[in-house]
């Protein structure tokens, strides 16, 4: 938990509207542990503490933050975004139960938890298809994959998740699980069921709302930008 509450806190301070929080800020999102958290940040000197108890990140982190941390994406857009009400939706858009699946299984679920729901499939198409992916995934706060056929761009999209440490949910239909890939490790998955789309719905509701008490995700707007 350490590990990733220093990972946040770095991306909570580079996203911040002023540029710095209170630890009382911090402590709201979920950043509550000092000894395993803060301390370290502070003694590497990667985070800074002003004579009133604001923290910022040390210029030249910040510079690395955003130039150099993700090889690909668009040039105005390196930040990553930590703990946002937003999920980015991967899945195979061109088979016959895919837009079943996703208008009467995810989207409801997501709308459900009150977070905003992306496609991956509706994202503007300017430039390179690969840096608006980076982008949008960057951007959101926890990316849903459905696995349940081998797919590459879903993939892809997943490996560009896990490089960037975006938390993720895997769905699969329940009639597959034999089929699931042994090699994606540390991933929630989540099996459904088409025969039964209402139960499913609330079932993955709840474990989206379980995720945003878990790392305080309504709190983040209050001081980020998005």
């Amino acid at each position: 938990m350490a590990y990733r509450d220093q990972w946040k806190m770095l991306h909570l301070l580079n996203t911040s509207m002023r540029g710095a929080l209170k630890e009382t800020e911090l402590i709201e999102m979920g950043i509550d542990c000092y000894p395993d958290t803060i301390q370290y940040l502070k003694d590497d000197g990667i985070v800074e503490m002003d004579g009133t108890g604001v923290y910022s990140l040390n210029p030249m982190v910040r510079r690395m933050l955003n130039k150099f941390m993700i090889a690909m994406g668009a040039g105005d857009m390196k930040e990553i975004y930590v703990d946002v009400p937003s999920c980015f939706i991967v899945m195979p858009f061109s088979e016959e139960w895919s837009d079943t699946v996703f208008y009467d299984f995810i989207q409801p679920a997501v709308i459900k938890s009150k977070m905003e729901c992306v496609r991956g499939d509706m994202i503007p198409r300017v430039g390179k298809l690969s840096e608006n992916i980076v982008k949008q995934i960057q951007r959101t706060g926890l990316v849903i994959a459905d696995i349940s056929v081998p797919n590459a761009n879903v993939f892809y999209e997943l490996g560009i998740a896990d490089a960037i440490g975006r938390d993720v949910f895997l769905l699969y239909e329940k009639n597959i699980e034999q089929n699931l890939p042994a090699d994606i490790q540390g991933a929630h998955y989540y099996a459904y069921d088409r025969n039964n789309i209402p139960e499913s719905v609330e079932r993955f509701a709840e474990s989206l709302i379980q995720w945003k008490e878990l790392y305080r995700v309504d709190v983040t707007l209050k001081y980020c930008r998005k």
